[in-house]
């Protein structure tokens, strides 16, 4: 039987908790859910239903799991009100949801989803077991130009939501759908470069100097598992993208990625 000891601790961009004892923590990434007909948005409720609270005891969710969501709007909370219903079930059941903010959502509090801790800073420290730290991101942040930061600093301000709150839901979908599909097909154009090697020296530059074992992103939509250069039992992590359906399993300390394609 599991002894389950839990704690939560705020401190700056830190969010520790200590988990069930031997537990399995589950991390999905980069869905990209248009709507909630898509058949991503029905293969990960598909998925959420085989998560058993028993034996897993964080569902850590890495930011883009909507295409685009802005949460201040009731537009949004019924669109999505089907994938909330479930995050909530499983947080009543006792698995700990925590939904990192990624750059394609905002204000994603303002959804009030009961039982999920949504994360709007750049990244948190989640402390899997007695002797593990892992640094969770979306990632967005690590290959970043200084015109993004800016874009995004406006775009994620609450003087820009209250902007917004003005614009009927269903003009900003449209809009914000159409933009974000443009901005994808920008992006993949640029990473047939070889942007690899980059991508890991950024992401071993986040990980000094900070007391964590291991680095967790997505954001990039490629799957990765590479040691750290300066911690031999450190690794950093990336998701793959829900167009390939996959999740990331930690367990015992060790990172497992799994295809759900198959």
């Amino acid at each position: 039987m599991f002894h389950y000891f839990f704690y939560r601790i705020r401190s700056g961009s830190t969010l520790i908790y200590q988990q069930k004892k031997n537990q399995r923590i589950l991390i999905v990434s980069d869905l990209h859910i248009k709507n909630p007909q898509d058949a991503r948005c029905q293969r990960f409720l598909s998925f959420l239903c085989t998560v058993d609270s028993a034996e897993v005891s964080h569902l850590i969710l890495l930011g883009d799991i909507f295409d685009f969501c802005f949460g201040m709007k009731t537009f949004y909370r019924k669109k999505f009100s089907e994938v909330g219903a479930a995050l909530t079930c499983l947080a009543e059941k006792g698995v700990k949801v925590l939904y990192l903010e990624g750059n394609h959502e905002f204000a994603l509090k303002y959804l009030g989803w009961q039982g999920v801790t949504f994360i709007n800073s750049e990244s948190y420290l989640l402390q899997a077991d007695s002797q593990t730290k892992i640094l969770l991101a979306h990632g967005d942040h690590l290959i970043a130009k200084k015109l993004y930061k800016i874009f995004k600093f406006i775009t994620k301000s609450f003087p820009f939501y209250l902007l917004a709150s003005f614009v009927p839901g269903s003009v900003i979908d449209k809009i914000c759908l159409c933009l974000s599909k443009r901005s994808k097909d920008s992006r993949y154009k640029k990473e047939q470069q070889d942007f690899l090697p980059v991508l890991l020296q950024e992401a071993n530059f986040w990980l000094d100097g900070k007391d964590t074992h291991h680095g967790v992103f997505g954001h990039f939509h490629k799957q990765i598992l590479e040691k750290r250069k300066k911690k031999s039992e450190g690794h950093i992590v990336c998701l793959n993208s829900w167009s390939k359906p996959n999740y990331l399993l930690f367990h015992q300390g060790i990172f497992k990625h799994y295809d759900l394609s198959h």
